[in-house]
């Protein structure tokens, strides 16, 4: 049974709005492939910005336009021209997250034709560290 009122799902909304979301998430284990026990605060937004900067932004349809990182249209390219741009990328990516205050003391390390982005990122959590790797760039 669904509750009803007058107002139909507008008062649910309004009710709702401007609330924290609970952080509660499965824990991922990258390096195993594994997903098994759960994460919170701190370590569940490392790991949520983490995916959201390592997936590939408007590829897949599950996802709003706000979500990831875009990067396929850099690959190749001379690393001069692409590295500012990946660093206003990586930016709004991370801040197009709710719990994201502020980024900071980016910094990007050239490794063959890989770009290495690092950062510190300051949330409603505390502040912590942030990689990516960006292969393919001349």
């Amino acid at each position: 049974m669904v509750p009803k009122n007058e107002n139909g799902l507008e008062s649910l909304y309004a009710a709702i709005e401007g609330q924290q979301m609970p952080s509660l998430t499965y824990r991922i284990f990258w390096e195993k492939q594994e997903v098994c026990g759960q994460a919170e605060g701190l370590d569940a937004l490392k790991q949520a910005l983490e995916k959201r900067i390592s997936t590939e932004k408007y590829r897949y349809d599950i996802y709003d336009g706000a979500y990831g990182l875009e990067t396929a249209d850099l690959l190749g390219k001379n690393k001069d021209e692409v590295i500012p741009k990946l660093q206003i990328r990586l930016e709004e990516a991370l801040l197009a997250d709710e719990r994201v205050k502020a980024v900071s003391d980016m910094t990007v390390q050239t490794e063959k034709n890989n770009l290495i982005l690092s950062c510190h990122v300051e949330s409603i959590y505390g502040v912590l560290s942030i990689e990516r790797t960006v292969e393919g760039i001349v």
